[in-house]
């Protein structure tokens, strides 16, 4: 997570649900950073997830592997109160490109 990122949680008041987000995201293998887009978190309440990730192509069952680490992704979003959007996810080759909605806990972080 970027300084930006970190400045701008701390703002709005989620920057701990930011952080243990963040850790789980790192633990999953595969994935070697992750940024976060939150500039319109006040107005639209959405986490933007930008997670690099790493899956050699020479991996056995290479697309279900994919598949598996897009779910751990999801699945570790949603143990932290962030539900998908509607919006599709984009893989942009080495990035996962990731909308989800942020539930009543994030909403009221700051409270």
């Amino acid at each position: 997570m970027d300084k930006t990122t970190e400045s701008l949680g701390a703002s709005f008041g989620i920057l701990p649900k930011l952080q243990a987000l963040d850790e789980d995201i790192l633990r999953i293998e595969g994935v070697e950073s992750t940024e976060y887009d939150i500039r319109d978190y006040p107005e639209i309440p959405y986490v933007i997830l930008i997670p690099k990730y790493h899956i050699p192509v020479t991996t056995p069952d290479y697309f279900n592997a994919r598949r598996r680490h897009l779910q751990a992704i999801f699945d570790a979003c949603a143990k932290h109160g962030l539900s998908p959007t509607g919006d599709s996810v984009e893989d942009m080759g080495n990035h996962w490109y990731i909308v989800r909605k942020c539930d009543h806990t994030w909403l009221h972080a700051s409270i």
